[in-house]
């Protein structure tokens, strides 16, 4: 899989979301917002740890 079929992924789940019922709509924004939170989190975790560490050799 390349990037391509990344894009093309997330752009038919996107227009799949507009025609989803209003509770699938919620279950699928809920799960954008979490994957966003935790792929943060993740980025911020590793800030922290360069910053404690130092960056490596």
């Amino acid at each position: 899989m390349d990037w391509f079929d990344v894009i093309a992924r997330i752009l038919d789940a996107i227009t799949a979301d507009r025609r989803a019922e209003p509770e699938e709509r919620e279950r699928s924004r809920r799960l954008m917002v979490f994957t966003f939170a935790v792929v943060v989190g993740a980025v911020i975790v590793v800030l922290v740890l360069v910053a404690l560490l130092g960056p490596p050799a």
